[in-house]
């Protein structure tokens, strides 16, 4: 079921999500979609504080090893450090708006975490965040980055939904009719009219 094979979580993709307080969606859906889930450090100690919900549900995910928190410190070589630097400076500029260590600056490190290590998506709801990637990191077609804004999660989440009470309905069809998939004549009638199996869309 995984879309996304690794994708780091930015924190306004996680408080809308965390709104949902009946439902864990983030432990259990965006954990289920994405391969693993990285947070950078800033967002996840100075962002994500409510609801609460949030980051206990980031912490039960790296509890699983579904999850894990990122930042400079986390990158291998000396060189990825170095592009590392070079990016944040790069994406800085490019924004009058970004503060350190303040405003979009979460969208900033995040950014250049990714484009160093290769982190192909970025699950973020700003709108303006792809143009941003695309003109100054998505150089290279091999390793771009796309921000997947919570409408295309959302989208996605509303399909699997959909087919997970399809599979339930013909699971439950199954059971009480055990012939109900095989079953003959293909062409059965129902009040007076012929309905066609080959007209059902599964």
């Amino acid at each position: 079921m995984i879309n996304w094979e690794k994708a780091l979580l930015d924190a306004d993709f996680s408080f809308k999500l965390g709104q949902l307080t009946n439902m864990n969606v983030i432990e259990d859906y965006v954990g289920e979609l994405v391969g693993t889930i990285y947070m950078h450090r800033h967002i996840y100690e100075r962002e994500i504080l409510t609801p609460r919900s949030v980051k206990e549900q980031i912490d039960r995910l790296i509890t699983k090893g579904k999850a894990e928190i990122v930042d400079l410190s986390t990158l291998p070589s000396p060189l990825e450090k170095s592009l590392y630097h070079e990016m944040v400076t790069l994406l800085k500029a490019a924004d009058a708006e970004t503060k350190e260590l303040g405003k979009n600056w979460g969208e900033t490190v995040s950014l250049a975490y990714a484009k160093v290590s290769g982190i192909p998506y970025f699950l973020s709801d700003e709108k303006s965040l792809q143009a941003l990637a695309d003109e100054y990191l998505n150089t290279d077609a091999q390793h771009s980055i796309t921000i997947i804004r919570l409408k295309d999660f959302m989208r996605v989440l509303v399909i699997i939904v959909l087919l997970t009470i399809l599979y339930k309905i013909l699971y439950i069809l199954n059971v009480v009719n055990p012939h109900f998939s095989d079953a003959t004549p293909k062409r059965r009638k129902q009040n007076n009219r012929y309905i066609g199996t080959d007209n059902l869309i599964m």
